[in-house]
């Protein structure tokens, strides 16, 4: 613990140690990459080195190092070393990937219009704001089906992106009123550009 703190106050008068980036997310999740940034300020980078209590580090390049979390453990200690000294040390907490919430912008309680699909409505998953903008995903395609109240099916297509395309639309004007529509096989991409399939199925009715 003096150690460190001699290392801090060192740190304050000279301003030359490498140190954890400010503003980084001290949450890592469970089967995602956790990356750690370093401000090197002036160190060579084969100087620097960072270590935890239990995983595996990988550097990505000179001032980014990354973490894959492993269940079992509910947080974690990452230590920043140049050449022997600790520099720098914070906490990260170990969480699951938080189940996202699937969405049709416009309908409400399970409920929309036909002008609110004709318009702007679309598909999305709806997301912790805890979750950092690159680990969100958006809906690539979708199969929809219109279903009438008795359970007939009227319609069925693979949509590509997140709204109805224009057979689907002109299908849901010939339809009767209250009929049902279902949104399943949803594919999503990252923005690394990973694809996944979500076992996700959702049904609105549309109320005109």
């Amino acid at each position: 613990m003096i150690n460190i703190f001699v290392l801090f106050l060192i740190s304050s008068l000279t301003g030359n140690l490498p140190a954890f980036k400010a503003g980084s997310s001290d949450i890592a999740y469970i089967g995602l990459e956790y990356r750690i940034q370093v401000d090197l300020r002036g160190n060579p980078p084969e100087d620097i080195s960072v270590k935890t209590s239990y995983g595996n580090v990988y550097r990505r390049d000179d001032s980014t190092f990354v973490l894959s979390p492993m269940e079992g453990f509910n947080e974690v200690k990452v230590k920043l070393y140049c050449k022997r000294l600790i520099c720098d040390m914070k906490t990260v907490e170990i969480k699951k990937i938080p189940e996202p919430r699937l969405v049709l912008r416009g309908e409400t309680d399970g409920r929309i219009s036909r002008a609110a699909l004709a318009g702007e409505a679309k598909l999305y998953f709806e997301y912790p704001e805890t979750l950092p903008e690159e680990m969100k995903s958006r809906v690539y395609s979708f199969n929809l089906m219109l279903r009438d109240p008795s359970g007939i099916p009227l319609f069925s297509g693979q949509m590509r992106g997140d709204k109805l395309d224009k057979a689907a639309l002109d299908a849901l004007a010939k339809a009767p009123k209250e009929v049902v529509l279902v949104l399943n096989n949803i594919t999503t991409i990252t923005p690394g550009n990973a694809l996944t399939r979500q076992s996700t199925t959702r049904e609105v009715v549309i109320t005109d």
